[in-house]
């Protein structure tokens, strides 16, 4: 912000810059332990680990999909204990059991913004439905 009003490069050495999420002011999301994976965290899982089956998948990917934090403030553990339950399920089945069982769409949404998505769903998948 100096920079740009001052119309001039500052020194580096005047100002702290740490790594997103190091300091200890920094706003946490503060996700339980307990809480599930909302529909957009799992589904980023899914884009991310594709249709890998969970035996084949070795820790460190894991560990670098926390460390990279494509999923905010879960840990290796949270993420591979969910791929480990889904790994076997498609997205589709993933998307049914969360509409069923009313999963938060995401950390600011409980319900989906869009309620024609889950009307089709249900209608599409109206079999697996009614097996849950």
């Amino acid at each position: 912000m100096d920079s740009i009003a001052d119309q001039y490069p500052q020194q580096l050495d005047n100002y702290l810059l740490v790594e997103i999420g190091d300091g200890e002011q920094c706003l946490k999301l503060n996700i339980g332990k307990r809480k599930k994976f909302t529909v957009l965290e799992g589904c980023k899982i899914y884009q991310l680990l594709g249709a890998s089956k969970f035996r084949k998948i070795s820790v460190d990917v894991f560990k670098n999909i926390e460390k990279q934090r494509h999923v905010p403030e879960r840990t290796f553990e949270q993420i591979r204990n969910f791929w480990k339950e889904y790994s076997d399920k498609t997205l589709e089945t993933f998307l049914t059991e969360c509409i069923f069982f009313e999963y938060d769409y995401c950390l600011s949404f409980k319900e989906f913004p869009d309620r024609n998505f889950v009307i089709k769903h249900k209608q599409q998948f109206a079999d697996e439905f009614y097996r849950l």
